[in-house]
């Protein structure tokens, strides 16, 4: 496998991971602005981890999921949901 592929697959993951967060922050009816303060991070940090253009950590995730008052496997059950993220799980298996 590639550097380039992985690379390209990487930024496609971080893309339906940021829908998920988003997903998630608008049932919750919370703003951008109040989820970024609630889970201690930057809005621009949220921003850029909502329209996938950074790869976030675990702990920035955990923060997330913390503030929205959702367990963090709610997170990956609606990764798993995803059928691009199914497409992108099948490379590797």
């Amino acid at each position: 496998m590639s550097l380039l592929w992985h690379h390209i697959h990487q930024l496609e993951l971080q893309k339906i991971l940021g829908l998920v967060i988003r997903k998630q922050r608008l049932l919750k009816k919370k703003s951008m602005r109040a989820l970024a303060y609630e889970a201690d991070m930057e809005y621009m940090q949220l921003s850029r981890i909502e329209l996938g253009k950074i790869n976030t950590t675990v702990f920035q995730l955990f923060k997330i999921c913390i503030a929205l008052k959702i367990d963090i496997s709610v997170i990956f059950k609606e990764l798993e949901k995803d059928s691009d993220f199914n497409t992108y799980k099948s490379t590797y298996y």
